[in-house]
């Protein structure tokens, strides 16, 4: 499936979900913001999301993104802000986050990964994603040299 827009007027102002499916879900040039329980965007049980060129905006949220159970979830070129009182990411129970060229300011905690998560960082997206610091509990943070964080 796939949602896009020519620009990012197209919001989706309570969040995003994506659950128990393998089915791709593609978003492209959208805006997210709003919150689904406690996250702003989640793929959870064997799930497959991929962002392109989207804006997710985590004013409030405790994550900004979360990734349980064999998900994942790939964002290219987006802007993630604003997860100024959680983390931008937490990734656990063998998911896996790629993140390229991702621009992410005002954030307080990057990834915390933990259960095997694994967190893929390329191009120009920032070490810590806008945070003071990441946080590792039995998962991996890379780089796309293959440095470990």
């Amino acid at each position: 499936m796939i949602i896009g827009a020519s620009n990012l007027g197209s919001v989706f102002t309570g969040g995003v979900s994506v659950e128990r499916t393998r089915v791709p879900v593609r978003l492209r040039g959208l805006s997210v913001s709003g919150l689904i329980g406690d996250t702003t965007v989640s793929a959870l049980t064997s799930a497959y999301l991929y962002m392109d060129n989207c804006t997710v905006d985590c004013t409030g949220a405790t994550y900004g993104i979360k990734l349980y159970d064999s998900a994942n979830a790939s964002f290219n070129t987006c802007t993630i802000s604003n997860c100024s009182t959680g983390k931008v990411l937490i990734c656990a129970y063998g998911s896996i986050g790629t993140f390229t060229s991702c621009t992410m300011t005002n954030n307080k905690i990057g990834a915390w990964v933990y259960h095997g998560g694994i967190v893929l960082l390329a191009g120009d997206t920032p070490d810590t994603m806008g945070g003071s610091a990441n946080q590792k509990n039995g998962g991996l943070i890379v780089k796309e040299n293959g440095t470990l964080l």
